[in-house]
């Protein structure tokens, strides 16, 4: 597979289901001869008898000991000659001879990686591994180890079989490789500035800076000719740690061989390449060619710890590392290798969790996604309570509680839930569920057996619209394809409401010729006379094009839908399915951004998951998918890019019906219906963080079927792996699935006991090396009874003893490599079968089998059949038992356009009967009619009646409204909090900025007042404050009173205040006793719950008080006090007062209309 396609691949959710259809599509359908793939010719030693990797089944794998490029670098001898010779021998002349040489360097990775080669590490960083395990790095490059010639091929140990790869894995503890803070930075550091040890321990530094420290600080080996302007980590190790790694096996009576320089050959063991199948694993498979490469460490980790400890692991570059001496490492501080990746992991104490046990546990937790059962269990069974059962109803059916803002602002609590349920839903949940919706809205369910809103496909559509318009490809093709599609349905709706007398522009213009002749025949046609020329036979009548009459519906409607067909086909005939051509590229695109949705692609994880505890730590969740979810979530997609209609979105639907019909229809070469997803589950584990592509197979039980048998298999996030299927428990072709660590991703172990065992039976206290050995094959297929032979005894070696040619050191924790390969191989050929093993040296294949662990594996059966819809106690929205019969959900049918028209009628007469009611509201024990006074006679006000449904204002005994008056008390502090801008005019007048003109007192007119709260952009700043209640204190009263105040009315009439535009707050009225005398007091109060609004938030909270009579005052600059007493957060009983004096106009108006 070339690059651009894996490319492709790795960004489609459904590459599993194109896969397969596109293997069955290639099987069935003649392929042009252009295209057929001719084999390249075998070369000379090629091995004829290795497969394909797509050849191999489904979880074997094909080993081999190197997989060297074609051409390696060597920094030794970095340049190369290529020599050419020709010779030319013509017929009669001394022969020409020519040749040439041209120099050339192979250009291979040396201080870094290239991006993307490291396919997966174990222990994966952060995570835990026991004392046996040996780390590992996989790489995507199958050539990356052996791209470099460290060791001449012809001075291999075993030329031909093994080859030394340029890079080696080593472990560290943090004592071995943690630099002292003096080397570091200061005075006497070694370095030629301040530096830091990186969270691995390694340390940056260019080539240069490298060279300049001195050798007695730390010895290194560079290539010659580097660039000193190169920057790299390295890894700075003890000696003693360094000779340790390059030192060989020790001999008979463990007397250590001789050894004058580091030993790299025995590296040659721990690199290896292996081939794979890939179906089936999440990340690998996406790739067809699954050839990698591996590195393992010989180093074992820590037995002797009561707590994890850190294990650092460096991929170091080896090379020319067999130039540092002298031999043993000595006479320096520190010995620096170039680290080209590193990570951490802990080691456990011994007798820790393994994955055996991990897998066994991750089976026992299986169930469906929802909250978990404790939770509703005991409300459900509440006869008593029917609020209870009700919710647990909800939480049973995977419902959780969120933030719902109301239209008003109001914020409260509404059900969501996303597309995995627990349980069956029926689809769609009811007949009036609506299939198309253009704000949302009407897909909102209320429950009123609880009051709370349902707003789980509100949401689903309002996702879609938004993941819609975020995709440029999508919305722009979408806008085409409408485009298209609404001008041939036009112009064949026309058409068939006017059958020959319509014509389209390219009809008159194939016509032109015909209209000149008939035009010129008028002319020359004497046999009518000039008075009947013009005559026209009587009309039958005109037909309404306007796309709202009821014949260019139902006509468009028929053509929107035929033109959306044929735009969803192919010109290879059929469906346009993504394997053949498509009428449409724009339909191409559309179809398959809403069936990657169907996929769950691109959705955010907080919408499939609606609460984190639904997927708990180390748990395996079973769902459904909600088909209703779905569909809504494609309208608010779909509802894009429309600029013509409105409620009834003819185009819509009739793409969304041709994507519909396409997944309904068998494809006729496939021989099946397009896979859409149906079921699936989550897997939340370490196990999954640990083997990324851990291998799922979920076979078709009673069928071969060419169907991918998994349609999604996806890692959404670490440690969380997604796999969909469509087909659902019960169905015959699901019974249960298999979960295996994946070929490339398993662990590697020095040994099936190193260390101690506390917990073995019997304990094993003194620390030992356990190996038990392995059968390795060299002939294909063997007898099932021949593999389950045992090869030979397990071989121990135990600390503090002495051992022939030992193959492990307890004392560094380091194997042997080379005499754990010439062990394993001797005792394959003692101990297998005849002619089963023929191999005649050790190799790296044979050790990557030996160190090999077990490969674990686990079968769980899926659950039973899902409860159905209409099962008992089936929750009140999701069930459509609830909708039909229950009677708690309220579902309303959507008005169409043909309603439209006589809901105006009826709001319009709404608003006539609101307006003759002349509503208005009477203070208590204050009279319908206001007394006249003498400067009243000329402009008398006539007596409002207050109709009986309004809302009387209360009159209560509440404390004085007025500040502390003792010395003593300290006056609220209000000089820093927010400054409103307060003002109090008339709303007839014309307000110019703060200038407020005076209200009104001598019209004969009650006054409909604006009392503007404003709070500019500037205040909203300056400092985190909340604002609790705002209370306005209007006096109010006769004119003429014995404390001479100025009071705005005599009584209050009106409907009562509201509020202007914020309805994030309420205003409430009541009537008090002041010292001064009585006064109108509106309390200004948050909607919220906590009943508190941030200043941030806050631009204006301005109040109407409709229909105030002001008193008749007929001196001049008279004014009223209106007090405005702010609550804040910080002193939430002390108000912070604030007065504003509003001018009253007491002059008479120039005219009164009557």
């Amino acid at each position: 597979m070339t690059s651009d396609i894996k490319a492709i691949y790795q960004n489609a959710p459904r590459y599993l289901t194109l896969t397969a259809a596109k293997e069955v599509w290639d099987s069935k359908k003649a392929k042009p001869k252009s295209f057929l793939r001719t084999p390249p010719p075998r070369r000379a030693g090629d091995v004829k008898e290795d497969p394909e990797p797509t050849d191999l089944k489904t979880g074997y794998e094909l080993l081999h000991s190197y997989y060297s490029p074609g051409l390696p670098a060597n920094s030794e001898q970095p340049v190369n000659i290529i020599n050419i010779k020709q010779i030319i021998e013509p017929d009669s002349a001394t022969p020409l001879k020519l040749e040439s040489n041209q120099e050339f360097v192979v250009i291979a990775p040396q201080f870094s990686l290239p991006a993307g080669d490291i396919h997966s590490v174990y222990p994966p960083p952060g995570s835990s591994a026991s004392a046996a395990i040996l780390p590992h790095v996989v790489f995507n490059n199958p050539h990356l180890p052996w791209e470099r010639e460290v060791i001449q091929p012809d001075k291999e140990k075993d030329p031909g079989r093994n080859r030394t790869p340029w890079m080696a894995l080593m472990a560290f503890t943090a004592d071995e490789i943690t630099l002292d803070p003096s080397d570091l930075a200061g005075d006497n550091r070694i370095f030629t500035s301040d530096v830091t040890q990186s969270d691995s321990l390694a340390i940056t530094q260019t080539l240069g800076s490298l060279s300049q420290i001195k050798p007695e600080n730390a010895k290194s080996q560079l290539p010659a000719g580097y660039d000193p302007t190169i920057t790299a980590n390295f890894v700075f190790m003890k000696p003693d740690v360094f000779t340790d790694f390059f030192t060989v096996g020790p001999g008979q009576g463990g007397v250590p061989l001789p050894q004058t320089q580091p030993d790299l050959s025995m590296y040659r063991f721990l690199a290896h390449s292996r081939a794979i199948n890939t179906k089936g694993m999440a990340n690998a498979g996406l790739q067809d060619d699954g050839i990698y490469s591996v590195i393992v460490s010989r180093r074992c980790g820590v037995w002797n710890n009561k707590t994890p400890v850190p294990i650092y692991v460096h991929l170091v570059s080896i090379d020319e590392a067999e130039l540092l001496t002298p031999w043993p490492m000595s006479d320096t501080k520190h010995v620096a290798l170039c680290s080209l990746y590193s990570w951490t992991y802990r080691c456990d104490p011994p007798e820790s969790v393994d994955i055996a046990d991990a897998l066994k546990e991750l089976a026992g937790t299986k169930d469906m996604l929802g909250p978990s059962p404790a939770l509703y269990n005991d409300w459900m069974d509440d006869p008593e309570d029917p609020v209870k059962q009700a919710l647990g109803l909800r939480l049973r059916d995977g419902f959780t509680m969120t933030r719902y803002l109301v239209q008003s602002g109001e914020e409260t609590a509404g059900f969501y839930r996303g597309p995995c349920v627990p349980r069956a839903v029926q689809r769609p949940l009811t007949s009036l569920f609506p299939r198309q919706s253009t704000y949302s809205s009407d897909l909102q369910i209320l429950d009123r057996t609880l009051g709370i809103m349902d707003v789980t496909y509100s949401t689903a559509w309002q996702l879609g619209r938004t993941l819609g318009l975020a995709d440029q490809a999508f919305f722009t093709a979408l806008g085409r394809l409408r485009t298209a599609i609404y001008t041939v349905a036009l112009d064949n709706a026309k058409k068939a409401l006017l059958g020959s007398a319509h014509r389209t522009a390219t009809d008159v213009v194939a016509n032109l010729s015909a209209s000149f002749k008939k035009l010129e025949s008028l002319t020359t046609d004497h046999d009518t006379s000039p008075e009947q020329r013009w005559n026209r036979s009587a009309s039958t009548g005109s037909v309404d094009l306007s796309l709202w009459s009821p014949d260019m519906q139902a006509a468009f409607a028929k053509a929107a839908q035929d033109a959306a067909f044929d735009f969803a086909q192919s010109p290879d005939k059929g469906f346009y399915n993504e394997l053949n051509r498509a009428n449409s590229p724009d339909y191409a695109v559309v179809l398959k951004w809403i069936l990657d949705r169907r996929f769950l692609f691109g959705i955010p994880a907080h919408y499939l998951i609606s609460d984190p505890s639904f997927l708990p730590k180390e748990s395996l969740r079973y769902f459904q998918i909600d088909q209703n979810w779905v569909d809504a979530l494609v309208d608010g997609a779909l509802s894009l890019a429309n600029h013509i209609e409105q409620d009834n979105d003819v185009v819509r639907k009739a793409i969304n019906d041709a994507i519909n019909a396409y997944i309904a229809t068998a494809d006729p070469v496939l021989g099946y219906k397009p896979q859409i997803p149906v079921f699936g589950f989550f897997l939340r584990s370490d196990i999954v963080t640990q083997f990324p592509d851990l291998h799922v197979d979920i076979p078709f039980t009673t069928t071969a079927s060419s169907k991918a048998p998994l349609v999604r298999h996806e890692n959404i996030d670490q440690g969380v792996m997604l796999v969909l299927l469509d087909r659902l428990p019960g169905d015959t072709e699901l019974t249960q699935m298999t979960l295996t660590q994946p070929p490339h991703q398993q662990r590697f172990a020095a040994a099936s006991t190193v260390g101690i065992e506390p917990g073995a039976n019997p304990p094993v206290l003194t620390p030992e090396f356990e190996v038990q050995h392995k059968s390795i094959f060299t002939v294909a297929d063997p007898p099932p009874d021949v593999m389950k032979q045992q090869c030979g005894p397990p071989y121990f070696e135990y600390q503090g003893k002495t051992y022939d040619n030992a193959v492990f050191d307890f004392e560094s924790r380091m194997v042997h490599i080379d005499n754990f390969a010439s062990h394993v191989f001797s005792n394959l050929k003692e101990n297998m079968a005849a002619g089963y093993f023929t191999d005649t040296c050790a190799t790296a294949a044979m050790m990557a089998i030996q160190l090999n662990d077990p490969v674990y594996s686990i079968t769980i059966d899926f659950p039973g059949v899902l409860p159905p819809p209409n099962s008992p106690g089936s929750t009140v929205p999701s069930d459509i038992q609830a909708c039909a019969h229950s009677g708690t959900v309220q579902m309303v049918e959507r008005k169409t356009r043909s309603s439209v028209s006589a809901m105006y009628q009826e709001w319009i007469a709404s608003r006539k009967a609101l307006t003759a009611s002349n509503l208005s509201c009477a203070q208590p024990g204050a009279s319908s009619a206001v007394p006249s006074t003498p400067a009243q006679t000329s402009h008398t006000r006539r007596p409002i009646q207050r109709p009986p449904h309004f809302k009387r204002i209360p009159s209560i005994e509440a404390p004085q409204l007025q500040l502390p008056t003792d010395p003593s008390t300290p006056l609220p502090v209000f000089a820093e909090t927010p400054q409103f801008d307060y003002g109090v005019w008339s709303i007839g007048s014309i307000s110019g900025g703060n200038n407020h003109p005076p209200v009104p007192t001598r019209s004969g007119i009650a006054q409909d007042l604006v009392i503007s709260i404003v709070l500019p952009p500037d205040q909203r700043t300056i400092g985190a404050f909340v604002l609790m209640e705002i209370d306005v204190v209007i006096p109010y009263g006769p004119r003429d009173n014995p404390a001479q105040r100025t009071n705005l009315f005599t009584s209050y009439t009106g409907p009562g205040p509201v509020m202007l535009s914020n309805l994030r707050f309420n205003v409430q009225a009541v009537f008090q006793k002041h010292p001064d005398g009585p006064v109108m007091l509106l309390k200004i109060i948050p909607r919220l719950v906590e009943g508190t609004v941030p200043v941030q938030v806050i631009d204006e909270i301005s109040v109407l008080l409709p229909r105030v009579e002001v008193n008749n005052y007929t001196e001049q600059d008279m004014f009223v006090e209106f007090t405005f007493n702010e609550y804040w957060t910080f002193q939430p009983k002390v108000p912070v007062p604030r007065t504003v004096n509003v001018s009253l106009d007491t002059s008479l108006p120039s005219s009164i209309e009557i």
